[in-house]
């Protein structure tokens, strides 16, 4: 997709810059003056990489400092390596635990998990996402002394942007503004959360099929096309945080949007599930005029006529 990328590393920073003032960490952004102005790449993928780095650097530095610095190096025919390096000045890994980070639901040791929290799949999806660009994660770490993570991928450079469009005279089509005939997998393994969201959507024309878990929601959508997922964090077999980072990491579903259902949201909590490859979410109890201003937030479409009233 052509874009700025440079706009997007910004506002990846922006989502993150409340959660590196929470522990007194200074958040920078540097890149080359010549970095290219447009590029063709993936968004969603590369802001879930840079999102997972960033997130995992903030969480395991205690003071000072986490850095992105962002580099393109020129291949062949308008295409780049992008190159963007996260930094930190936080604990710190040894050569023997830089060797099986990659590896699904490795842990530095206990002690670190304890203390600082997982990071689950994240790395394992990112890397996994990475080398389908054409590129790759690496990392380098000292003990102590902090960490440095690289993401490369491809990009081809893009045209300008268009100049915008001159407002037509003859009369056209008005933005489409209703859910209906949207195709909505709901998974909650709670029959009443699941009831009461199918009461506030179905009054809206969407089509509503419903999963209990990770897992059974994967398997749904191997079967049947669905234009948005509404995925519940906490449930059995396979919670909402390994079923988003699984899904992510198949090509048909990279853009597909996901809302997470969750009970525990708080401060920074958007970029937690950012990171993992949500698209937003939605507190618990679900408020009506809330999760449908989300779905057509998600999907493109004009805001809704505010005369829903509330749950």
């Amino acid at each position: 997709v052509p874009g700025d990328f440079l706009h997007t590393m910004k506002r990846t920073r922006q989502l993150f810059q409340s959660m590196a003032e929470e522990k007194g960490l200074d958040l920078f952004v540097r890149y080359d003056s010549n970095f290219p102005q447009r590029l063709s790449y993936d968004p969603t993928r590369v802001r879930q990489c840079v999102s997972n780095l960033l997130s995992n650097a903030i969480k395991f530095t205690g003071q000072g400092s986490v850095e992105v610095a962002i580099n393109a190096k020129p291949i062949k025919d308008g295409q780049y390596m992008i190159i963007v390096d996260v930094s930190d000045t936080g604990i710190g890994m040894s050569e023997a635990t830089c060797a099986k980070l990659f590896t699904v639901f490795t842990q530095a040791d206990g002690a670190t998990t304890r203390k600082f929290g997982g990071s689950g799949l994240g790395l394992a999806i990112s890397r996994q996402l990475a080398r389908m660009m054409g590129g790759d994660i690496i990392v380098k770490s000292e003990e102590g002394r902090g960490s440095t993570f690289r993401l490369t991928f491809k990009a081809q450079e893009a045209a300008p942007a268009a100049a915008p469009a001159p407002v037509a005279t003859a009369k056209t089509e008005p933005a489409k503004r209703t859910l209906r005939g949207l195709r909505i997998l709901l998974t909650d393994d709670n029959a009443i959360n699941r009831q009461v969201i199918k009461l506030f959507l179905t009054p809206q024309g969407c089509e509503i099929a419903e999963a209990t878990n990770g897992k059974e929601a994967l398997d749904r959508l191997a079967q049947d096309e669905f234009d948005v997922v509404l995925m519940d964090i906490h449930m059995p077999v396979m919670d909402g945080k390994e079923a988003v980072q699984r899904l992510r990491a198949v090509d048909r579903w990279s853009a597909l949007p996901v809302i997470a259902l969750t009970a525990d949201a708080m401060s920074g909590d958007r970029e937690k599930y950012l990171a993992l490859g949500m698209t937003d979410y939605v507190s618990k109890p679900v408020d009506q005029r809330e999760l449908i201003a989300k779905l057509h937030q998600v999907m493109g479409l004009e805001a809704p006529v505010p005369q829903v009233k509330s749950a």
